[in-house]
């Protein structure tokens, strides 16, 4: 997970390894993301949180996108992998603050852009 304030946002440069040789390591280096997925499958399966069958995609979940949206959403599906732009981060928030009374600081924290009018992707 990266997360940048002040960043122009996630380009296809950044999880493209044909466009450039450095990014996202998760997205552009084949090798590493092999272990990674397969060290938290193992670790989850351990755990019982999964079975052993499950399998494991990488996403993205931008809340800039610099360039093309839907040419990031068109790259990320060629290549199996999930996609979230900008819109779908504000409604998937924007649902989850309008949730009932619930002890949880990720909803509380959900709630936040929702009470402040903050529900539009700028």
């Amino acid at each position: 997970m990266k997360s940048y304030l002040d960043s122009p946002g996630v380009g296809l440069e950044h999880v493209d390894p044909e466009r450039r040789e450095s990014g996202y390591r998760l997205f552009v280096d084949e090798n590493y993301r092999s272990v990674v997925l397969g060290r938290l499958k193992r670790d989850l399966a351990g755990e019982g949180l999964v079975t052993s069958s499950v399998l494991l995609k990488p996403g993205l979940v931008a809340g800039k996108v610099k360039g093309s949206e839907e040419e990031m959403k068109a790259f990320s599906g060629s290549q199996s992998w999930f996609f979230w732009g900008p819109a779908r981060v504000v409604k998937k928030l924007t649902d989850t603050g309008k949730m009932g009374c619930v002890d949880n600081p990720f909803v509380c924290a959900a709630r936040l852009p929702v009470r402040n009018g903050a529900s539009r992707p700028r």
